[in-house]
């Protein structure tokens, strides 16, 4: 490994074996930028039994842009990664749009409807939690002339197939992907965005967790997706969970928009969208208080 590198930054990729998460032939240099790209800046901090907690992509050493530590923050829940991690399919954690989700067209339809027309995304940096194969941020990019996108997201095979999915972003230096948890208001985003996540929190206070990083990111716009409940509650759905258990953790965790604003003190509920029927999807935008 190059010593420029190293007196970079602290270098040190772990995953739970390289083939579990990137397949069969993958080496720690693969991970490495050319040097035409710039400086890949690497943060590694222990979480629970976790080592790796961020893949940063390339970006021209005039503009690097460092993760402060995460030490105090509270660790991943290591039932739920394992989960994620080894038993999801490619759909359910939207590494492919493809199967029941029927295309990118008919996904990138359904958020038009419901948010992306909602915010002004050009030129902005997005937090992204949550993101599947990266492909909300792909739309942003070509379509809505979005800034920088920041992709945070418990699987590590997510953040690899994000990588791919947004390569030439990668290349440019506007794209960081990074392993849960992190420390939103480190990261400096405009707007924050958790679509179609929320649902599959392990517990009511893992929300809690979440709500509480999101209240103090500094965003000035929020847009969180829920499945609604009347009451918030978890249904333990990670305890014994296999591949078949998709549909006990496709609701894992239902709220309300009224849960939510008694935990976001520092923010308006400015729009909503969608039922206020049990399990169904509900859009919820939210601005910061001045």
């Amino acid at each position: 490994m190059p010593t420029t590198l190293k007196s970079i930054s602290r270098v040190c990729f772990w995953f739970q074996g390289f083939q579990a998460v990137c397949g069969a032939e993958v080496s720690v240099d693969s991970f490495y930028p050319e040097p035409a790209l710039g400086s890949c800046l690497l943060d590694t901090r222990p979480v629970g039994r976790y080592h790796v907690k961020s893949l940063l992509a390339p970006v021209p050493s005039q503009q690097q842009f460092r993760v402060p530590s995460n030490s105090t923050i509270v660790p991943e829940s290591s039932v739920a990664r394992k989960w994620w991690e080894e038993q999801s399919s490619q759909e359910f954690a939207h590494r492919s749009l493809g199967g029941y989700l029927k295309g990118k067209d008919a996904v990138v339809s359904s958020w038009e409807q419901y948010f992306l027309k909602r915010f002004d995304w050009r030129g902005k940096r997005v937090l992204d939690y949550g993101i599947g194969g990266g492909y909300l941020g792909d739309v942003l990019f070509s379509t809505y002339g979005l800034g920088s996108y920041v992709g945070v997201d418990i699987s590590s095979k997510s953040l690899m197939a994000a990588k791919r999915n947004l390569a030439k972003e990668v290349a440019q230096g506007k794209v960081n992907l990074l392993l849960t948890p992190q420390r939103f208001s480190t990261l400096k985003p405009d707007i924050v965005v958790c679509q179609a996540v929320i649902q599959h929190f392990p517990s009511v206070q893992y929300l809690n967790q979440f709500l509480e990083n999101a209240d103090n990111s500094g965003a000035a716009e929020m847009m969180l997706q829920i499945r609604y409940g009347n009451t918030t509650k978890d249904s333990s759905a990670y305890i014994g969970a296999s591949a078949q258990d998709e549909h006990k953790v496709m609701l894992a965790l239902v709220t309300n928009a009224g849960y939510l604003q008694s935990k976001l003190r520092n923010y308006e509920l400015v729009w909503r969208n969608g039922p206020l029927e049990t399990n169904q999807y509900l859009f919820t935008g939210w601005k910061k208080k001045q």
